[in-house]
């Protein structure tokens, strides 16, 4: 936030002085858009897009700006009677999850050193999502991260908003080392809380391989049941089963 007024209003006061060629550097400008406007797709002009992103300026095909907001990645906190680790929900942002799907870190400490594929993957779908302009905040991946010693756990979400039957797609994946100990179910049961208390309150569902007892296990101690039909093929990858939930 405090790149974004430096940049923001170093612009203005350039235009005052009648500089108005001035224009913030393109590749903050980027960094700037990934982390507080993940709402906003990006242009090939990073800065150009952060301007008319923020009421500075005309952007062709795109409507005239004016009223915006940044976007600050939520928190959710993860409650379980029965864990004796305290965890966090941490929405990933557009710019984290690029870091991550390139070999990176978003910026977290994780138990075991690296990223799980799993997150990694996740967060290329989050990455690919926004440079499409589909991504919706607070529709994308969130990192669970425990709280004693800020490790990351792995990763769990939404496979993107809901569609137009109000329906959206969960998913999640820990780490290695943090499997056994409930942390998936108090997670997932979480974002499920989260996801069906918004409007509209949507159904929640989730894919799984029919031979992995122990995710079929998480999705039911979730509060998830068996869809109807709880088969569905798909060509890339074969059969899986389906399960929902509903508020």
């Amino acid at each position: 936030m405090g790149v974004a007024e430096v940049l923001l209003h170093t612009y203005d006061i350039a235009c005052g002085l009648g500089a108005e060629r001035w224009r913030p550097p393109g590749r903050l400008s980027q960094s700037l858009l990934a982390h507080l406007f993940p709402h906003v797709q990006p242009g090939p002009d990073p800065a150009r897009t952060l301007l008319w992103a923020t009421g500075r300026g005309e952007l062709p095909g795109r409507p005239e700006v004016t009223s915006w907001h940044w976007h600050n990645a939520i928190v959710l906190p993860v409650e379980d009677e029965e864990a004796a680790d305290v965890l966090e929900l941490r929405e990933l942002s557009p710019a984290a999850a690029m870091d991550l799907s390139v070999g990176g870190t978003a910026g977290h400490t994780w138990l075991g050193d690296d990223p799980d594929e799993g997150s990694r993957a996740a967060g290329a779908m989050v990455a690919r999502a926004y440079a499409r302009g589909t991504h919706r905040p607070e529709w994308g991946t969130f990192v669970l991260v425990r709280l004693r010693d800020e490790r990351a756990l792995g990763t769990v979400g939404f496979h993107g908003p809901p569609d137009e039957t109000g329906s959206a797609e969960v998913g999640y994946g820990l780490q290695e080392k943090a499997r056994g100990h409930g942390h998936a179910t108090a997670a997932l049961r979480a974002l499920a809380v989260w996801g069906l208390g918004q409007p509209g309150s949507p159904t929640l569902r989730a894919r799984v391989d029919p031979d992995n007892r122990a995710s079929q296990a998480v999705l039911r101690r979730a509060g998830f049941t068996p869809a109807d039909p709880p088969v569905v093929e798909d060509l890339d990858e074969g059969m899986d089963l389906r399960y929902e939930r509903r508020a």
